[in-house]
């Protein structure tokens, strides 16, 4: 799906589900509790910042404020608040409403980030298993690109060590690893403490330096899309590892 119809999706649904709940209520039998309807809308307020995110829960907060004001709050059918009674209770309701949401997305937000880093540890603890039968193995150094590639779902990867005149040997390189791509060249990591640099036309390659407290040991290039910046240390570390054992 494309990304604009998912962004317009995530704040129609929430106000879909405001609208329906004033459907059925405005529908049903009159004398319905201002209480029945407040916290049904909560439930929407609730659902769609977990499901949806910060920005549709308080989406759905004011929607769902705007609405029960309109609809329920005597006079009906005009945002005016007759009492003070009804106005405060329409702040608190607001307010509350929003600190849901808030509340709300923040937890779903903290829980798909524990479940992307628990994903991570997994398909790390899964390369550093097949890197550990390398130095058993030696001819299957070549296929540690490919392990990487298929382990973290990487377009391609290459593996790189220093041969001399400012050039670089290719170790392994994965399938689809483009053979005319440019490579920087040790000088172009002049600082000691730069370790990684992102090519300037695809945004999405990165070179990461794999260095030890002796010296530069080479290079590991990735075309990683959304992978995390500690992540692809992580992996950098760990093929230097397997190369210098």
């Amino acid at each position: 799906m494309n990304k604009n119809w998912k962004t317009v999706l995530q704040y129609l649904f929430p106000l879909l589900g405001v609208f329906l709940v004033v459907l059925f209520y405005t529908l049903a039998r009159s004398g319905i509790q201002h209480t029945i309807v407040i916290m049904t809308m909560v439930l929407v307020v609730l659902f769609s910042a977990l499901f949806a995110g910060m920005g549709p829960g308080l989406t759905a907060a004011v929607a769902a404020a705007l609405s029960y004001n309109f609809f329920f709050i005597p006079p009906v059918r005009t945002f005016a608040i007759a009492s003070p009674e009804d106005a405060a209770a329409f702040v608190v309701f607001l307010v509350s409403a929003m600190i849901v949401g808030a509340l709300s997305a923040s937890a779903s937000r903290q829980r798909r980030e524990a479940e992307n880093r628990k994903k991570e540890i997994e398909k790390l603890f899964e390369l550093a298993k097949e890197l550990i039968e390398i130095p058993r193995h030696p001819s299957n150094a070549v296929q540690i690109a490919d392990h990487i590639v298929k382990i973290f779902g990487l377009e391609y990867c290459g593996i790189h060590v220093p041969s001399g005149k400012g050039k670089w040997k290719h170790v392994s390189l994965s399938s689809g690893f483009p053979r005319n791509l440019r490579l920087p060249g040790p000088a172009d990591f002049r600082d000691l403490t730069l370790d990684s640099i992102i090519d300037e036309q695809d945004k999405q390659v990165r070179y990461r330096m794999m260095r030890t407290p002796d010296g530069l040991v080479g290079m590991i290039a990735f075309r990683a899309g959304e992978i995390p910046d500690h992540t692809i240390s992580t992996i950098a570390s760990l093929v230097t590892l397997a190369f210098q054992r």
